[in-house]
């Protein structure tokens, strides 16, 4: 789960190794300004990694100056499917970062199910989104068993 440190906006990635109880990690991870209140955890104040980008696929990057603390990155390029809610210009930037260091890159964007981005966050459209997505989904399965197994 990837969160952001409030205080300083440095990101940080949870895993099993940093033996936080999974609902306070989970609450940390879905905290949203506006919408969720920050997580206090070991004297830092944690905010969903959605802040500083919606999918943080440029984590997997080794940045090499430790910006992504707690962040576990295997060297050597690989295949990378990066799921969205929407097209983004950080989204564009993430593509692209990963593909110039050789990583195979596939973007998948929800279908429009919605009229605006704050569409996103009504729990009204939690119905519609879960079957656009589910055909998408179907849509899409095949094309991606085959791009992975590339």
């Amino acid at each position: 789960m990837t969160v952001v440190d409030a205080r300083t906006g440095l990101v940080s990635v949870w895993s099993a190794q940093d033996a936080i109880p999974l609902a306070v990690a989970v609450s940390s991870s879905t905290a949203a300004p506006g919408l969720a209140p920050p997580v206090e955890i070991a004297g830092s104040v944690w905010v969903d990694g959605g802040v500083r980008s919606t999918t943080n696929a440029d984590l997997l990057v080794e940045s090499g100056n430790g910006s992504a603390q707690g962040a576990s990155c295997t060297p050597g390029a690989g295949s990378v499917l990066i799921v969205a809610p929407r097209p983004t210009p950080d989204l564009a930037r993430e593509e692209k970062l990963l593909a110039e260091r050789g990583h195979r890159v596939r973007v998948v964007t929800a279908r429009p199910f919605y009229k605006t981005p704050a569409d996103l966050l009504d729990p009204r459209v939690i119905d519609i989104a879960a079957a656009t997505g589910s055909r998408q989904a179907g849509d899409l399965a095949a094309q991606l068993v085959t791009w992975w197994d590339d």
